[in-house]
Parts: C-alpha cells; structure tokens; sequence
C-alpha cells in the first residue's frame, strides 16, 4: 500500500512526541499498567515495536494469545499488527484497549490508523476527528491533518470514483421451476400466457451464472453527486433445456447530502430475459432518505413507483408502488455485528382489467451481519411478503377464491476475502411459498458458491 511508508514514520513520531511511550510509566498508566505488572513477552513486545521490528513483535504476540485481555499486550501487540499487513487483527485488540480505558488517546491514535490501513475511512476519520479536540503536540497534530487530508483525497463526495465486479457462480437449485408437483400455470415465468393447467414437477439442477457490473460516482457541486451503474447476468440450468435466465439493469441518479440527512433520487430500467426471449422491462423512479440517529443507530425510508410491462403476454402488464421504512443499528462486540430491519407496503394494479393480477404487499425483512474476525464475514437474512390478490384466481377450486400469497425465505452467507480484490463466498437460501391455492405452494432450496472479483 502506498501509504506503508507514511504510517510507520507517522506512528513513530507519535511515539517521540508522546515521550517515547516505552520508557514513560505515564503512558504505560495510559495503558492501564505499571512497569511491575509487565509480562516478559509484552515488554519483549514492547521493544521490538521501539525498534520499528512490527513482524517480529506480531510473530511474538502470536506466540503469546493467552495474554490477548491485557492492555498492555493489546496495544502493542495491536501496533505491530497494523504496521506488518495484519491490520484486521491490530484493530479488534486496539478496539479491547478503548473498551477498558475510553480516555487512552495512545490506543485510538493507532486505532484511527488502523481504520485507515483497512479503508475504514468513516471510523479513521471520526477517531482521529476525536483526537484533533485535544491538546495534542504540534508534530502529532499536523501528521493527524495529513491523515485526515488523505481520507479526503479518498472521499467518494470529493473525487470520481470508478468502481466494477465480475462474479462466477455455480450452484444448485432443488426446484428451479417453483413447482408445486400439481396442476400449475405453465410457464411460472410468465413469457406466455395458458387457458388451462397442465401438470408439472419440481425441476432440480446444476446452474452457473456470470454477472458483471460497473458503478460510478463523483460530484457535481459541494454536497451534491451524481450516481450511475450498468449491471448484468447471464444464468445457465444444466438439467433443463431452454430454461437460461439473464438480465440487464441501469441505474442514474443523484445524491444530496445535508448536514446529517442523504437524499437520493434514482431512475431505473432493467430487462429480464427467458431462454433468450424478452420477458419483461421494469423502469421506475425512487426517492430514499438516510438519518443517523447516534452514532450505532440510522433510520431511512424509500419510496418507489415502477412500470412493468411483459413482452409477450400483455395481459400482465401493471405498475407497481411501495414504500419502505428501515432502522440500522450497529451492535459492535468481538464480531462487529449489525441489524437491519425493514417494512414495506405496496401495491401492484395490472393494467388490462385483470383484478387475479392485482395485489397488495406487505413485507418485512431482517438482516444480521457479522465480521468474526480475520478476513472473515458473513450474513443471515429472513424475509417475509404477504401478496393479497384482488380478484378471483382462475386456477382455484372455486370461482371466488381470491388468492393469498405469503412468502418466506431465510438467507445464510459466509465470505472470506482471498486478497484486497478477490472474495469467494457460499450461500444457501431456502424459499417457502405458502398460498391458499395449492398449485402455487412450492419450496425451494438453493446453494451457490462464488467467485468474486472487485476493482477500483
């Protein structure tokens, strides 16, 4: 990283203005610790770090994970981290170090530089933001505005930022076909339209997908940016002929931030196709709105209107409005856990006089994500929609069965980052559709692993 040489010089000027912490019991009282209380290995730890020797005072820190809890050996052994390219681990034991002592400014020094070595530029910039209120040496406060100036120099709102992924998937899918093993309309995917039901089965499969995608963002005026992305997939059923799915999707808008709020105001447009057929096109306006609340707390709420439009079976054609409302709250702990949760309401009205086509939606989604360590992450999200159809179901038992639609799915995700760029990540996901017309119940189970690479 280009920026190796400046935080090593940076983090030992810190150390001479400070008094050179190894040699001050102020600053070992900083810590937490008297010079008695100081085990063998962490004082080893403590001068090789003195040395700038940062590989060999991790090496020795590994060797020494019992002692992982005291303060002492959590600062140093969580500068020598972030100073031999094992940020991720210097960081947890740095963050230990402000748990037991709020006030140490020596352990959030090296954590904002932490966060900066990591890209974390919101947390370096909030922590090193801390640091400039308080009385600071001169040398420490002009190293802190370089960092600060550099973040900026980072910052999406300053500059043009160009960002891209592609993404190889192989998987399997029990049920590619929603299929309830019953009479159903065929096709489920809509690209015709059929009088009568004709029985059909649960289709399992081998897939494969590529995706690809470029985003871009830069600003137009102070506080005002421009979004845009192009994003595309291409999915392949290795047991089921003429079953390829693939799409297209642009995005363009625009973001204003205020003082605390962001607005963004989006217009999109996507094509889905089936088999190499137009299915259908999708182009809609949203508006969302994002408020941090505190400092682990943010609240945001969308509200979108989009067309829907089949090409070959006119008949499904409808428009489509929803609005959302969301709260984001960051649990913090050893795995840097966070939840999202999110209601929506919506209502889809076909345009052709075909109320069984017509619904209103209710929907609800939780997401947990984790960071347990390491390059480690992972996710488990739970969804629900409640589909209240408004006209007669042509395929039910009876004439006036209106059908009701509740669908559930629960997602689990697991992702190891291989270097800055390349990830590989698992997934399962396990869809329920429980309905009051049993030709659309079917359940559905699916695994993916993927291959991911992002630049920017």
């Amino acid at each position: 990283m280009r920026y190796t040489f400046l935080q090593t010089l940076t983090h030992l000027a810190f150390v001479a203005c400070f008094g050179v912490l190894a040699q001050s019991a102020q600053a070992q009282s900083a810590i937490g610790q008297s010079e008695l209380e100081i085990a063998p290995a962490v004082a080893d730890m403590k001068s090789l770090v003195e040395q700038g020797r940062f590989v060999d005072a991790f090496n020795l820190g590994l060797k020494n994970e019992q002692l992982a809890g005291d303060p002492l050996y959590d600062y140093y052994f969580g500068i020598s981290a972030v100073d031999s390219g094992r940020a991720s681990l210097g960081v947890l034991a740095l963050e230990r170090v402000l748990l037991t002592n709020p006030q140490n400014d020596l352990a959030r020094l090296e954590l904002a530089r932490g966060y900066f070595v990591l890209e974390d530029y919101e947390r370096a910039k909030e922590e090193f933001t801390i640091l400039l209120g308080k009385q600071l040496p001169p040398p420490v406060r002009a190293s802190i505005e370089k960092y600060l100036l550099a973040i900026r120099d980072k910052d999406p709102d300053f500059r043009t930022v160009f960002k891209g992924y592609a993404e190889y998937t192989i998987g399997h899918n029990s049920n590619v076909n929603s299929s309830a093993d019953t009479l159903v309309p065929v096709p489920y995917s809509f690209a015709q339209s059929v009088t009568d039901p004709i029985p059909t089965k649960a289709q399992s499969t081998a897939l494969s997908q590529l995706a690809v995608g470029i985003n871009a963002q830069g600003p137009i005026i102070p506080g005002l940016k421009y979004l845009a992305a192009v994003d595309a997939n291409h999915r392949q059923h290795a047991s089921i002929d003429g079953y390829d799915q693939a799409a297209i999707g642009l995005t363009g808008g625009v973001e204003f931030a205020g003082e605390k709020e962001k607005y963004r105001l989006i217009a999109f447009y996507s094509d889905a196709y089936f088999n190499d057929d137009k299915l259908r096109d999708v182009t809609g306006v949203a508006v969302d709105w994002t408020r941090p609340l505190d400092k682990e707390t943010a609240i945001r709420s969308a509200i979108a209107y989009s067309q829907l439009r089949y090409d070959a079976s006119k008949d499904r054609d409808g428009n489509l409005a929803n609005f959302t409302f969301g709260v984001s709250r960051y649990l913090g702990g050893a795995w840097k856990s966070s939840v999202d949760v999110d209601i929506t309401l919506g209502q889809e009205r076909n345009q052709s006089n075909n109320p069984d086509l017509s619904r209103d939606i209710f929907g609800a989604r939780v997401s947990w994500g984790f960071y347990p360590g390491g390059k480690w992450q992972g996710s488990v999200v739970a969804s629900y929609t409640n589909s209240d159809y408004k006209g007669p179901e042509p395929v039910a038992p009876t004439a006036d069965t209106y059908k009701q639609d509740e669908f559930v799915s629960v997602e689990l995700a697991l992702q190891y980052q291989l270097t800055k760029g390349w990830s590989v990540r698992g997934e399962y996901i396990r869809n329920e559709n429980i309905s009051n017309v049993t030709a659309y119940e079917f359940s559905q189970d699916v695994f993916l692993l993927k291959m991911r690479y992002e630049w920017k």
